[in-house]
């Protein structure tokens, strides 16, 4: 799956992104990971998900690349579960993705302008 859109907060702009097999805006990774590799799982909302970026643009990816030039790479894969609007509660969602890719260290990523008024709305 891919798309293009135009965001709030970056209305003059056009970003590509595009989703993996299991939904998410991540390249695809298989489930089992190779010999001595390591896994970073990502959650949080719009701001880990990349929202005004192209895929490559997102901090998720950029910690990628740099880890993929180090001859002893701290992550092999990171592993971007963010949706745009979610709050706390959803998080669970994102955890989810956690077993199956057999994840090493998990970064649950919070924008505090927005991520703790939003839950509190949610809840009530």
């Amino acid at each position: 799956l891919s798309g293009e859109a135009s965001f709030i907060d970056n209305p003059g702009g056009r970003h590509r992104f595009s989703y993996n097999s299991r939904g998410l805006r991540s390249p695809e990774i298989p489930l089992e990971k190779g010999s001595g590799e390591r896994r970073l799982l990502m959650v949080g909302d719009s701001h880990t998900f990349g929202v005004g970026v192209g895929d490559k643009g997102r901090f998720s990816n950029r910690l990628q690349q740099v880890w993929a030039a180090d001859q002893k790479p701290l992550f092999h894969d990171v592993i971007n579960t963010a949706r745009p609007a979610s709050t706390f509660l959803d998080y669970e969602r994102q955890l989810s993705f956690a077993e199956s890719y057999d994840v090493d260290a998990i970064a649950v990523v919070i924008f505090t302008g927005n991520d703790l008024v939003e839950t509190e709305r949610v809840r009530a």
